[in-house]
């Protein structure tokens, strides 16, 4: 019942009038919290990584700023000791703000750059996460999105078929006429059933040849485009 400087604290503490005392800070998993710390953060005393996402108590409240009890702190599937280490940003989903999040992109190991991780000379904000080909594959992280057979970068941005989508993500580029192809030739087609020929305005299809074609090369619809096509008929006879 007898403290260091000799006082009997049978009756209570001791006072120390000719000591300076400072209180001592232990650090039992040395992972830079002491005690105190530990104990305002939340954190285990006794384990170094309290939510075992790779990275120390330590670390995460001293270093990276993010929160030692959450394994995940931006939500982004990818723990905060891989972001680290892939050198993204554990407090951000999407560090480089390109639509895309991180755990997509550090899956993504194809040889290309950051802002082009399949490069193919599309970036990953203009590619994007959505997979064309359903192969498990993003389009950001494939290099043939359509899947067919023909690298995005030898397909470019055209658009050869003049169906508003992209070669690079068009599986079949030869689906479709041009309307200003002087080299089409082909007979226009009704591709929708609504009696326009679409493929009737270039200079190959300027006699028609299915309905609602006149002889002019305007697309004409419907029934009236029907009645048009047979009053020309007979006008030619």
């Amino acid at each position: 019942d007898s403290d260091g400087a000799g006082h009997d604290d049978a009756g209570g503490f001791g006072v120390l009038s000719d000591y300076l005392s400072d209180p001592i800070a232990i650090d039992g998993d040395a992972d830079g919290l002491d005690w105190y710390e530990e104990a305002t953060w939340g954190t285990d005393p006794e384990v170094a990584d309290t939510d075992d996402d790779g990275l120390s108590d330590g670390d995460e409240v001293l270093v990276h700023g993010t929160d030692p009890t959450d394994p995940d702190c931006d939500d982004d599937n990818l723990s905060d000791g891989a972001e680290i280490a892939a050198g993204t940003d554990p407090r951000l989903a999407d560090t480089d703000g390109d639509g895309v999040t991180d755990d997509l992109e550090v899956g993504c190991e194809k040889g290309g750059t950051t802002d082009d991780r399949d490069g193919d000379g599309f970036t990953d904000a203009d590619e994007g996460a959505v997979d064309t080909d359903e192969d498990g594959d993003p389009d950001f992280c494939d290099r043939d999105s359509d899947g067919d057979g023909r690298a995005d970068a030898d397909e470019g941005t055209g658009d050869d078929d003049c169906d508003g989508i992209a070669n690079r993500v068009d599986d079949d580029d030869t689906d479709g006429h041009c309307p200003d192809d002087s080299g089409d030739t082909s007979p226009p087609v009704d591709t929708d059933d609504s009696g326009d020929c679409v493929d009737c305005l270039g200079p190959g299809h300027l006699t028609g040849g299915c309905s609602g074609c006149g002889s002019t090369g305007a697309p004409r619809g419907g029934l009236l485009g029907l009645l048009l096509a047979a009053a020309a008929l007979v006008r030619r006879r």
